[in-house]
């Protein structure tokens, strides 16, 4: 193995540390090999990095955004024992550093196992292993670092090496481009490229991959070099399940739910304050509310009850058609069958019943039993949304920013994302806050962003509250205050949320 080559390969990684930016490029470890510990937790979010290099492949920036913003909103793996991890992950990288390679490797494998959810460690264990040509390892375990960091650019960069060194040249390069609209310093992560593209020394594969990658990021009209722009976040599954578990709740646990937590400082009451449960001053204005009961048991296995649903959703009760399709939908008592779900969908949906319409767009959205349909999408989130559903709300502002079933029309993004927000989605004040902190589609307001980003991470979304820590740390949202930022940055980091603990490492906070 050559490590010197491998330091100087990765020398724009670190300043300080070349051999430690080496091997924080890599991957952490392969979930799919035996023994390791959190299965359960990892399938998820291995699912997602696989659509993020599906919509690498289709150049669909969108589909990588998304399922990037899955994988942040998805539980985190639970923590092992970090000190005696981080114990056994310094005696490796000693013993790489040494060319030890065999017994670097059996503490790097000692090291995960002691703590699968530290990314650093099997990050340095995946990029020994492929310094060492083990590619189809090091590829599962890159996968797994971005089950974990889907937006870490370094971990991008390294696939696209293993992709190149296993002749893949395609997916080498689409690997590359999401490396460079994910990084943080676009013009380095652009001058790493370049070297691939010009080297004499590396595998073919690697080499047009790299050269590939540039001809996409920088055409010849030219291009900035900038990363991409900051994207609105789209519902995400997470939300929608959360969603389909509280729209048929009795009444009672809705009205019980719409209590939410006071704001945590007086800066928040500049915006609307975000709900616990957003949907429960809809659910609590529904039609039949004894068909929540009915589901709840249908639900259970209750056969009777189900009868008792398809009954009545025969006879054209809109919420009951609307309750057996989330029956099939999500395989409740029953095998999952979507295209029967979408059937009941339609016909609840046509008859006004807005949990339906929402549901139905979700499904054409998204492809699920039924071809993907972004203009349908679009008429039944708008249906919705004008019935007050907040998720709708939020997802028809994504598609009037991104132009997907409609024309592009930022301000009424931003109208539909401020109803959103009104309406106590935790996530619409999210995109509020974006959109005042850039000035997209209106004068940029950083105090005011501030406070709908306070909002949202009082309510406990991970990303806003990664803001809140960030403008404390830089004092934009009023005066800077380090201890406050580290408490915020905590709370998205312990949420999984990677950016927030690349800031509490910089704020010297070395336990995340």
């Amino acid at each position: 193995m050559n490590t010197k080559a491998a330091r100087r390969r990765a020398g724009y990684f670190s300043a300080t540390c070349v051999l430690a930016a080496v091997l924080q490029l890599s991957s952490l470890p392969a979930f799919a090999q035996a023994n390791a510990p959190a299965n359960a937790q990892i399938t998820s979010r291995l699912d997602q990095v696989t659509k993020m290099l599906a919509g690498a492949a289709s150049r669909d920036a969108n589909a990588v955004w998304d399922a990037k913003t899955e994988i942040e909103e998805l539980p985190y793996p639970t923590r092992g024992d970090r000190k005696l991890a981080r114990r056994l992950n310094t005696t490796a990288l000693e013993k790489f550093k040494a060319d030890q390679m065999a017994d670097s490797a059996a503490d790097f494998e000692k090291a995960r196992r002691a703590d699968p959810s530290d990314q650093e460690i099997a990050n340095n264990y995946g990029y020994m292993l492929y310094r060492t040509g083990k590619l189809t390892e090091a590829e599962a375990q890159l996968r797994y670092t971005l089950a974990l960091a889907p937006a870490r650019a370094v971990a991008w960069a390294n696939l696209a090496e293993v992709f190149g060194a296993q002749g893949e040249v395609q997916r080498s390069a689409d690997a590359f481009v999401v490396s460079h609209r994910f990084s943080r310093n676009p013009d380095t992560t652009r001058q790493y490229i370049e070297k691939f593209a010009a080297s004499t020394t590396d595998s073919a594969g690697l080499k047009q991959g790299a050269a590939q990658a540039l001809s996409r990021l920088f055409p010849a009209a030219g291009a900035n070099g900038t990363a991409a722009a900051a994207q609105p976040l789209a519902s995400t599954a997470a939300e929608r399940n959360s969603a389909a578990q509280t729209e048929m709740a009795a009444g009672a646990t809705v009205a019980a739910a719409n209590r939410a937590p006071p704001p945590a400082t007086d800066a928040a009451k500049a915006a609307p304050v975000s709900l616990a449960n957003p949907f429960a001053r809809l659910l609590s204005q529904l039609p039949n509310p004894e068909v929540a009961a009915l589901f709840q048991a249908a639900s259970k296995g209750n056969a009777g009850t189900r009868e008792e649903l398809l009954r009545l959703a025969n006879g054209g009760n809109a919420r009951a058609q609307h309750a057996v399709a989330m029956i099939y939908n999500q395989g409740l008592g029953v095998e999952v069958n979507h295209e029967l779900a979408n059937t009941w969908y339609r016909k609840s949906a046509e008859a006004g019943f807005v949990l339906a319409q929402a549901s139905l767009a979700w499904n054409q959205h998204n492809g699920i039993g039924t071809a993907v349909d972004p203009a349908l999408a679009f008429e039944n989130y708008r249906r919705a949304a004008e019935q007050g559903h907040p998720y709708a709300m939020n997802n028809l502002a994504v598609m009037y920013f991104r132009g997907v079933g409609t024309r592009p029309d930022v301000k009424a993004s931003f109208d539909w994302f401020m109803r959103a927000a009104e309406a106590g989605l935790a996530r619409g004040a999210h995109n509020v806050a974006s959109q005042l902190e850039n000035g997209t589609g209106q004068p940029a307001d950083p105090r005011k962003a501030f406070a709908y980003y306070l909002s949202a991470a009082t309510s406990g979304f991970a990303q806003s509250q990664y803001k809140v820590g960030h403008a404390y740390e830089y004092g934009w949202g009023g005066s800077q205050d380090k201890a406050a930022a580290a408490e915020w940055y905590k709370k998205a980091a312990l949420q999984g949320l990677e950016p927030a603990k690349d800031a509490l490492k910089r704020l010297g906070v070395s336990d995340f």
